[in-house]
């Protein structure tokens, strides 16, 4: 006997069916941080030629829909990037409830945009990122960080520091991913900060006794805090809005 419920299910695998095999040339569209000059393949394995994530140039980067998950009301995208300032592997989930799951083995961002016209050399890599968000709000995050920006840009900020190094936690609704490192000159701090409604928001810390580093930072535009440090930062999306 057909029932109701399995012509519903039948109707929506068709359409599931010919979305994922339509061009994503047809579907897919540039938004918010996510921007590229050319699209190939199905949907639900696409390729995507002179990627962009934020200021990051992810070269070809290659998505996979997953069909299984799509039927169960669970969107789940793997994508994997090979570009100059992007690469690496990274999988996002979200539920029909508003539940969102970011996860990346190991990404690498090479150089720190500090600005549109300045970036700071070095690589920061992620490995064994895990970020859950349920209710509007952070309930897990783990997995480690490090960047070497700190020791390859002494030149421009009079300043050849520590590895940075940290990892993944939930404050309070946001998910933060700080690095930070210190040595006898001083403190130096990078947090970046995910919210689950998209947005994000990244913060340079620093406190340095070093004059000629105190000049060098300010005229890269960090403003003095009244902790007595300096400190730079900006807003960013990490979804599209």
């Amino acid at each position: 006997m057909i029932r109701p419920w399995h012509v519903l299910v039948f109707a929506l695998a068709l359409v599931a069916f010919f979305v994922l095999r339509a061009p994503a040339s047809l579907v897919v569209r540039e938004s918010g941080p996510f921007a590229f000059d050319r699209v190939t393949g199905p949907v639900w394995r696409a390729t995507f030629e002179g990627a962009h994530i934020g200021p990051f140039d992810a070269g070809f980067l290659q998505t996979r829909l997953l069909a299984s998950d799509l039927l169960r009301g669970q969107l789940h995208v793997r994508a994997t990037a090979n570009g100059p300032q992007l690469s690496g592997d990274a999988a996002y989930q979200a539920g029909l409830s508003g539940d969102k799951r970011l996860l990346a083995p190991r990404l690498v961002l090479k150089g720190l945009p500090l600005r549109p016209d300045f970036v700071l050399a070095g690589e920061t890599t992620l490995r064994d990122l895990d970020i859950r968000f349920a209710d509007g709000r952070c309930v897990s995050a783990t997995g480690q960080a490090a960047s070497d920006v700190l020791t390859r840009n002494g030149q421009f900020i009079r300043w050849e520091g520590p590895e940075l190094v940290g990892g993944a936690r939930c404050v309070g609704a946001d998910a933060e991913i700080a690095v930070s490192g210190q040595d006898q000159n001083g403190r130096f701090a990078l947090l970046t900060f995910l919210s689950p409604d998209g947005s994000g928001r990244w913060r340079l810390e620093t406190v340095s006794g070093k004059a000629e580093t105190t000049v060098a930072l300010a005229l890269l535009g960090f403003r003095p805090d009244p902790s007595g440090g300096m400190t730079l930062s900006g807003d960013f999306r990490w979804l599209p809005s």
